[in-house]
């Protein structure tokens, strides 16, 4: 998992978790070892996919209205500013970035 498209296949492969014994947020050590993850247990694995190659990812939370749900991505540096600029056009989302490190 050594590039952003092999890590996104890998999450999109894997079931989602949809938290049915409880509320989770998984390590991604355990995402791998359950095989299924959410938004933001699916963010922290790719952010740490990222990490261990060198690569300084940004773990953003994209906040919505009230008729949307709210998402977390792990980005690189370089493309969070191009979803800023994207999505700023749009009333619906505003963003809360935080680089891991």
């Amino acid at each position: 998992l050594n590039t952003p498209q092999k890590i996104q296949d890998f999450l999109n492969k894997i079931p989602i978790n949809f938290e049915s014994g409880g509320e989770t947020c998984f390590s991604p050590r355990m995402v791998l070892k359950k095989n299924r993850a959410h938004c933001i247990e699916g963010a922290l694995f790719a952010a740490v996919c990222f990490r261990f190659h060198s690569r300084k990812p940004w773990v953003v939370d994209m906040k919505t209205t009230k008729d949307d749900f709210e998402h977390v991505i792990a980005v690189l540096p370089l493309i969070i500013f191009l979803l800023l600029a994207f999505f700023n056009l749009s009333s619906s989302y505003s963003f809360f970035a935080v680089k891991y490190s």
